[in-house]
């Protein structure tokens, strides 16, 4: 990490970043994703999300081509709205404060249709021998590994071939003009090496080099349309950078670019009640929400009906506090005298000098804090603030407790007095005990792993973060995750284990998916 900051401090000197950032996607904290949503219903998807507090809504499977039918086609479904119906429903949710921005994905393409065999094809990423580079598509709706069963070989193609670059271009302004603000592009970047000559490049630039350029000429072209035009990728990479200061993908707080980039914005996801771990982590490292609930309803459903309120307060917490919190410089945790389980960020204002520390409490149970003041101390008020009790004025040195998974704020600026309390429903299950609450990578302190497990998601399959093997070692890991020591005391009566699943072919092979509770002293086996 300190040698990361050495080169973000060095790649700034070399002219290819612009500050302070102003774009509406790097400063919005929060997007509420949807999934094939008519477009008729978008304004109300639109009005819930502004009562969260979320200003900004991103459109997924919204067009014709995209995943589905492997073709970079973005034109809104039919089987959605009409283009017209497309078009009022965005002015609709502008009109109500709320940007819409939608997903282009640039996956690989079908060999076996019409747009392949007449154009694609001059645009396929190719190896040395001029032979396509394809992977395996899945047919839709098969089960995952049916679909593999079942799939065909199709085609990568290089956003950075003219011929596909302007089609590019061509297609993402026409969204401008129909009033879409920003464009999230998934699976952009093509094969790393590209020998298609079309391209006109060396093939280790061929790829990089030419996406870069492509999505260069985007944002300029959609610019002359819509001056706030935005855009996103999911490549955690320092390049993009020079175009968009926010990334869609996941990234903890162990991610060397966020520690050469500490303005640099990746994503967390809210699926659910459970995601208080989602929500503290984007405030602390300053990211974004992607808040995409499980049961695709809009956030304050069924889902998200418990966490609403913690989201909303969090929300407005960082848009007040925004000095500090979003314009600050992220400075070294020392500058904040801190003693407990927490593990927190400290943010400086530009202009004011005015400190901010956000502190995390990672754990299942509340932790005591000691706070003896902000390093080096001047002569103002600190301010205390809390989700569920609102602002106090503390003096220092200060003890207070933080709940299990939540947040607090310790903050020399005087707006925070404006900060709002969230109203949490009642814990009736207090007789009970987390022993692990795998949310995090943090929450693996103690563990020993092995083939590849770790605490992470994988789009479109895991949407939230959980144990498992799949998004580091891939579906043929296997390997060993081996908890701390713990005890159960003797009140408990049961222990609830939720498991998110998997299966072997071989119901007594060495290849099970196996839970084990075993006696720490002994080595026994106590359940399996």
């Amino acid at each position: 990490h300190e040698s990361a900051r050495f080169y973000g401090a060095w790649l700034n000197t070399q002219g290819h970043f612009s500050q302070p950032q102003s774009g509406w996607m790097w400063r919005i904290a929060a997007f509420q994703q949807c999934d094939a949503v008519p477009f008729k219903e978008l304004p109300r998807w639109a009005r819930q999300a502004a009562e969260a507090g979320i200003r900004s809504l991103v459109l997924n499977r919204w067009n014709t081509g995209g995943t589905g039918n492997a073709i970079p086609r973005f034109d809104p479904d039919p089987g959605l709205g009409t283009r017209d119906e497309f078009t009022k429903a965005i002015r609709q949710c502008h009109a109500l404060g709320v940007k819409v921005a939608v997903i282009v994905n640039l996956p690989p393409a079908r060999q076996l249709n019409e747009a392949y065999r007449t154009e694609l094809h001059r645009y396929a990423c190719q190896d040395r021998w001029g032979i396509p580079y394809t992977s395996v598509g899945v047919f839709e709706p098969s089960p995952l590994t049916g679909g593999f069963g079942a799939g065909e070989r199709r085609v990568w193609l290089n956003p950075g071939h003219p011929g596909l670059r302007q089609s590019l271009v061509r297609q993402v302004r026409s969204l401008v003009g129909l009033g879409v603000d920003g464009v999230q592009f998934q699976d952009f970047f093509a094969r790393p090496l590209d020998f298609n000559p079309g391209v006109g490049r060396t093939p280790d630039r061929a790829s990089w080099e030419g996406g870069l350029e492509c999505l260069r000429d985007i944002l300029q072209s959609c610019r002359t349309v819509q001056p706030d035009f935005a855009l996103s990728t999911d490549a955690v990479w320092d390049r993009p950078l020079e175009l968009s200061k926010v990334c869609s993908a996941e990234a903890r707080d162990g991610c060397a670019l966020h520690a050469a980039f500490p303005f640099w914005q990746p994503t967390f996801t809210v699926t659910d009640d459970d995601a208080f771990t989602a929500i503290n982590s984007a405030l602390r490292l300053r990211a974004r929400l992607r808040i995409a609930p499980a049961d695709g309803q809009p956030v304050g459903g069924g889902a998200t009906a418990m966490i609403t309120n913690y989201l909303r307060a969090v929300l407005t917490a960082r848009e007040t506090l925004g000095d500090s919190l979003l314009d600050g410089e992220l400075i070294e945790t020392n500058a904040a005298r801190i003693e407990g389980a927490a593990r927190w960020s400290v943010f400086r204002a530009p202009k004011s000098g005015l400190r901010t520390a956000v502190l995390v409490n990672p754990h299942a149970e509340a932790s005591p804090i000691q706070f003896a003041g902000f390093t080096p101390p001047v002569d103002k008020a600190v301010r205390l603030w809390s989700p569920a009790q609102g602002t106090t004025n503390i003096s220092t040195p200060a003890m207070f407790e933080i709940p299990g998974r939540r947040v607090a704020i310790l903050t020399e600026e005087e707006v925070a007095d404006r900060l709002p309390v969230a109203i949490e429903p009642s814990d009736t299950a207090r007789n009970g005990r987390v022993v692990f609450d795998l949310a995090s990578s943090e929450d693996l302190e103690g563990w020993t792993l092995t083939g590849g497990f770790s605490v992470a998601t994988m789009p479109g399959l895991i949407p939230k973060p959980t144990l498992n093997s799949v998004a580091t070692g891939g579906e043929s890991a296997t390997g060993t995750a081996l908890s701390p020591v713990f005890t159960v005391e003797p009140k408990f009566d049961y222990m609830e284990v939720l498991l998110q699943g998997g299966w072997s072919e071989k119901l007594n092979g060495r290849e099970n998916l196996v839970l084990r509770i075993v006696d720490a002293t002994s080595g026994e086996t106590l359940l399996e």
